[in-house]
C-alpha cells in the first residue's frame, strides 16, 4: 500500500530551508530514522531525495516515507510516498503509510506549498 501526495510551492523558502523544516517536522513528530538523503542537479535545477523510516512494535512492520522534491528557476514540486506499514498475508496495515504521508504534507503546506493530487495505491 502507499499513498502518494503530489504538491507544488511557491518559491517562498530555499531547498535547503524546505529539507531542514521537513526533517525536523518529521523526526521529532513521528519518531523514525532518516535512512537517505541526496541532492543532485545543476545550479538552474535540483533534485532532493529523502527517505525516513519507522519501526513498529505492534505488528512487527515498517513504514516508509521518500520525498522527491524539486526545484527550478520556475517552481518547486514535491512528491511524498507513504508506503509499507503493512503485516501478514493479505498487508493489512493501520494506516501508518497514510500518516507519514500527511505529516510531511502538514509539514511542506507551512512553506507555502499546496496538494496538486492525491493518490492511494494500493498494489
Amino acid at each position: 500500500m502507499a499513498t502518494v501526495i503530489s504538491m507544488a510551492g511557491n518559491k517562498d523558502k530555499s531547498l535547503e530551508d524546505l529539507l531542514n523544516d521537513l526533517k525536523d517536522g518529521i523526526l521529532k513528530t513521528f519518531s523514525s530514522e532518516l535512512v537517505f538523503m541526496k541532492i543532485q542537479g545543476a545550479d538552474t535545477y535540483r533534485v532532493r531525495i529523502i527517505v525516513f523510516e519507522k519501526y513498529y512494535w505492534r505488528n512487527g512492520s515498517y513504514a516508509n516515507l521518500t520525498i522527491i522534491i524539486t526545484d527550478s528557476e520556475e517552481e518547486q514540486t514535491a512528491e511524498i510516498i507513504g508506503s509499507g506499514g503493512g503485516e501478514g498475508l493479505v498487508n493489512f496495515s493501520w494506516g501508518a503509510n497514510y500518516d507519514f504521508a500527511e505529516l510531511a504534507a502538514h509539514v511542506l503546506n507551512q512553506d507555502g506549498f499546496a496538494e496538486t493530487e492525491r493518490k492511494d495505491n494500493r498494489l
